[in-house]
């Protein structure tokens, strides 16, 4: 299935509004929708917990680490894939 780039914007806002949760995105649209949210969360010092699935997403595929993402989330995404792998 082809990606449509209105929907990253339809889901990206689904989740930063908490309609949506990340984890339930087509699996097509999830590295483009956390891609799209890490961007805008790059640059915003502010802390928001719908990030950290989508940071995690993108530590788990190897696009990002741990080290690179903003230092507020990678304590977060730590434990979240900590959890994770503890329930896998």
């Amino acid at each position: 299935m082809a990606v449509a780039s209105y929907m990253v914007d339809v889901y990206a806002y689904l989740v930063k509004q908490g309609r949506r949760d990340f984890d339930t995105l087509p699996t097509e649209y999830q590295l483009p929708v956390a891609q799209k949210l890490a961007l805008e969360a790059d640059a915003d010092p502010a802390f928001y917990s719908y990030m950290v699935k989508p940071y995690a997403y993108l530590v788990t595929q190897g696009v990002r680490t741990i080290e690179s993402l903003p230092t507020q989330y990678q304590g977060s995404v730590s434990d979240h894939l900590a959890a994770g792998a503890e329930t896998a």
